[in-house]
Order: C-alpha cells, then sequence, then structure tokens
C-alpha cells in the first residue's frame, strides 16, 4: 500500500531504543479504551527472531512484530494442541489507521513465510494472538484468511465466587493422587470435545502426556470436586461452582466476560505439496 515503509530485521531486536516508544504509546492508548483487563504493551525484546516494521512516510513505526518458528516432533506434548510447524506472530499495531497498518504488517509477514522453513510432510500453520475486543484488527485478519481458534477470558477479583453453599450430599474436597484416573479421564473427555473445533489433535500418547501431566499438577497443587459417591466429577456437574469454571473453549457463555485474548491461525500447508494458505 501506498505511504508505508517496510523493513525486516534479521538482528537483535530494538528493545534497547527509543524508536518504537511512540509506537507503544498509541497501542496502550487504544488498548486502555477497548479493554480495562489488557496488560500494556512493551517494546519487542532483544532475540535472534526477526522483526518485521512498518513505518509511515516520516520513517514512524505503526506496526511491528516479531516471527517465531516451532516445530514438535513425534512423541511431543504439542502435537495434542497444535499442528506440528507452527510460523508465529506478536504483533503490535498503532499509528492513526491501525487497520491499514495491521494489513501492511500481514501483507509482509506473508511474504516472509513463503521462505521461511516447515517440517518434511508435515501440516504447518501461520498464528497469533490478538485482543479479542480490538475491532481494528478484524477485517485484516480476515482479508488474509486467518480464523480465531481459541480465546482466553478473565474475570475481575471477587467473580469467582460460589452463588450457593454445594447441596448436603456433596463434599468438595481436593483431588489426590488416587483420582489420577479420574481425573485423566474428564480431562481426555475435554480434549475430545474441542477435537472438534480444530485446537486439540489427540494423538495416540495424549492420554499417557495427559497423566504425566496430571500427576505432577495433583502432586504439587491438587484441586478437585467430589460427589455424593466421592467419585471425581467436572466442576460444572456440581450446583455449588459451575459458575467459577474458567473459560478455555472457542465457546463461551454470555453470563460471562467476553474473552480478552483470541489466538487467529491460518493453515499454511495440509500434508506434502498442497498448499492450504489463504492470503
Amino acid at each position: 500500500m501506498g505511504g508505508f515503509v517496510t523493513r525486516v530485521d534479521h538482528e537483535d531486536g530494538p528493545g534497547t531504543t527509543a524508536r518504537f516508544d511512540p509506537l507503544i504509546r498509541s497501542v496502550a492508548r487504544r488498548w486502555s479504551t477497548t479493554d480495562a483487563y489488557l496488560a500494556p504493551p512493551f517494546n519487542p525484546a532483544a532475540s535472534t527472531n526477526p522483526l518485521l516494521t512498518v513505518s509511515d512516510a516520516a520513517d514512524r513505526p505503526v506496526a511491528a512484530g516479531t516471527m517465531r518458528y516451532s516445530w514438535f516432533q513425534p512423541g511431543e506434548a504439542g502435537r495434542t494442541w497444535g499442528v506440528p510447524d507452527q510460523n508465529w506472530l506478536t504483533p503490535l499495531v498503532g499509528g492513526p489507521d491501525p487497520e491499514v497498518a495491521f494489513d501492511e504488517l500481514l501483507t509482509l509477514w506473508r511474504d516472509q513465510l513463503e521462505t521461511a522453513p516447515t517440517g518434511v510432510g508435515a501440516e504447518s500453520a501461520a498464528l497469533l494472538t490478538w485482543p479479542a475486543r480490538d475491532v481494528a484488527g478484524v477485517r485484516p485478519l480476515r482479508r488474509h484468511g486467518l480464523q480465531p481458534q481459541t480465546v482466553l477470558a478473565v474475570r475481575g477479583r471477587g467473580r469467582g465466587v460460589p452463588p450457593s453453599l454445594p447441596p448436603r450430599d456433596v463434599t468438595v474436597r481436593l483431588a489426590d493422587l488416587d483420582d489420577v484416573a479420574a481425573v485423566v479421564s474428564l480431562v481426555m473427555e475435554e480434549h475430545r470435545y474441542e477435537e472438534h473445533f480444530g485446537g486439540v489433535f489427540i494423538q495416540p500418547e495424549t492420554a499417557e502426556q495427559t497423566r504425566r501431566v496430571v500427576t505432577r499438577a495433583l502432586a504439587n497443587a491438587p484441586r478437585g470436586c467430589g460427589s455424593p459417591s466421592g467419585a471425581v466429577v467436572p466442576p460444572a456437574c456440581c450446583g455449588c461452582c459451575r459458575h467459577t469454571v474458567p473459560v478455555g473453549s472457542p465457546l463461551w457463555s454470555t453470563r460471562r466476560r467476553p474473552p480478552t485474548w483470541a489466538t487467529w491461525w491460518s493453515p499454511r500447508r495440509r500434508g506434502a505439496g498442497a498448499s492450504g494458505r489463504c492470503w
């Protein structure tokens, strides 16, 4: 688009310079009016990852994004929650027209991904996180073929108080190491549900990996919920705490706060030689 200058830095990022301070202030102002729960933005950290920059005609940055590449080997837990071959962008977009600046940043990112490494014969994806209530990014993201995949929501302090006491025949207790099998069963049930939305990819080793994670979690900081029979059940099944379950799936209740962050993604390749990109 006319009027913009783009650049790609492959050396250490400009985290110690003041060049990006006006961009950070611009992002902070928009975020403060968009969602009070968003943490303040920060300068791109110095790293060896490529840094993409979009500047206006006066060479003032209006958008920036750090690229990061991840490849999960067969058997790694990361394959359960995503495709093996992942290209991430961490965007910061400001200026007087953030929608246009973001579109230019996504175009620059697309051009870089044309030569980005990919795993042999692997499915790959382009991913980024974006404030869910910052509507300035929605149209550029959709124009480039990305779609929302997961959401993260928060609630204010004191919102998690149960609305009532548990029924007399229900005992709320801490889950312990004797409950590992039951907790793993509940987690796997959630995995099977979320697999329908494309955010979870169950692997042959997922159940065993989940068992190890649950075992460590219960050994360090156990949590759980009881039922009349003493068995571990999902918190949503207990009337006393169904409203305290955090939002973690692509669907959320209208009774809870809208999501704060959303992960957007676009498939880059579906098997060797088949392109799945929508840019």
